[in-house]
């Protein structure tokens, strides 16, 4: 009886294991594929370090066992070695500041609200305030920034700071693009397609003995609600008798691929203002997608991650109920060096700040 229950348990893991080896070879995929072809694929690039640490229990589960079962999931992991550099970077000791660096924050505010289609909250905006203030960074980027422009300018760090903008409408407030730049801005342009919202803004900005072009970024959003986020992220329950939930699931897969096709369509032109560049280019904003991604592959194709160079761990950028997703970056020129790169624990929306501090050519 003993051996019967020990071969169907080896059988049912075999059985799961497949499917997960499966998911990891389709989530390499995603970065290869265009999403408008392939969104089903694109998915499986969303969900690449939940779908690795399921193959990892595999290998564990076989080497308990010493059952050569696992390598079947370790080879796969092994053939994905490039998209755990992506994901995953390690590098103790990386705080390099000198002189010559110049310190740069993005961070998506999510219009001082803390939550999707919230009330502007005045403590969650003073709260980033002091907290951009307290770092006093060379430049800043935010991505849903709402209110008064001049906010960012009380206090003796910016007080004789250079910006460039752009407010759109959402619901009941303005929410935007900024760039807040202690050098001077000698060049301001926006990124832009008919019948679509401004989704990016970028300056050339004159440093000491460099001039520099940075770009600033909110990529197409999959515009989930909470009700969405709950069918994602909590178990069955009754709430989903009270609803069609093949119908949701379905509705959601129509946002991710309009979401998708959006970005693709963005990233071609992100790409072609970063080749026309005269200038060594940063990049950074919120991409809304993760290191599996096709997006982020062909950024990568041109520029360097921050993180790959100088980050830690995972870092998780969304501060949201899904987990593990990286989806805000600053990205540079190869020429440009990275001296270190930081992720802030702050709750004050559903993404994290990231700070990275970049050393010139010259």
């Amino acid at each position: 009886m003993r051996k019967s229950n020990s071969h169907l348990l080896r059988n049912t893991a075999m059985f799961f294991n497949w499917i997960a080896v499966a998911l990891l070879l389709l989530s390499y995929l995603a970065g290869k594929t265009l999403p408008s072809h392939f969104a089903v694929i694109a998915i499986f690039g969303l969900i690449y370090p939940i779908i690795l640490f399921v193959n990892l229990f595999f290998v564990i589960f076989w080497m308990l066992r010493i059952d050569a079962r696992l390598l079947l999931s370790l080879l796969v992991i092994l053939m994905g070695i490039p998209h755990i550099r992506d994901n995953f970077s390690f590098h103790p000791g990386n705080k390099s500041e000198t002189k010559s660096n110049f310190k740069i924050i993005s961070y998506n505010v999510q219009g001082f609200s803390r939550q999707n289609n919230a009330a502007f909250k005045p403590k969650v905006k003073k709260d980033i305030l002091i907290f951009l203030r307290k770092e006093a960074p060379d430049i800043i980027c935010l991505q849903e920034y709402s209110g008064k422009i001049s906010d960012l300018f009380r206090g003796k760090n910016f007080s004789h700071a250079y910006y460039h903008s752009y407010y759109t409408q959402k619901g009941s407030k303005n929410t935007g693009l900024i760039i807040v730049s202690k050098y001077k801005i000698i060049n301001r342009n926006y990124l832009k397609f008919k019948g679509y919202r401004t989704f990016g803004i970028f300056t050339d900005l004159k440093l000491k003995n460099d001039t520099l072009r940075l770009l600033n970024v909110h990529l197409a959003s999959i515009s989930m609600e909470q009700a969405d986020l709950d069918l994602l992220t909590k178990p069955p329950s009754p709430a989903w008798e009270k609803q069609n939930v093949r119908h949701h699931f379905l509705d959601i897969y129509h946002k991710l691929q309009k979401a998708f096709r959006l970005r693709e369509r963005q990233l071609t032109l992100v790409l072609k203002t970063i080749k026309a560049s005269p200038y060594p280019v940063v990049l950074c904003g919120d991409f809304n997608d993760t290191p599996s991604s096709n997006a982020y592959h062909r950024v990568a194709s041109v520029l360097t991650d921050a993180f790959v160079t100088k980050g830690n761990g995972l870092c998780a950028t969304y501060a949201g109920p899904l987990p593990f997703l990286r989806i805000d970056y600053l990205f540079t020129s190869p020429k440009l060096k990275v001296t270190s790169y930081k992720k802030y624990h702050l709750r004050f929306s559903d993404h994290f700040p990231i700070q990275v501090t970049i050393k010139t050519g010259n």
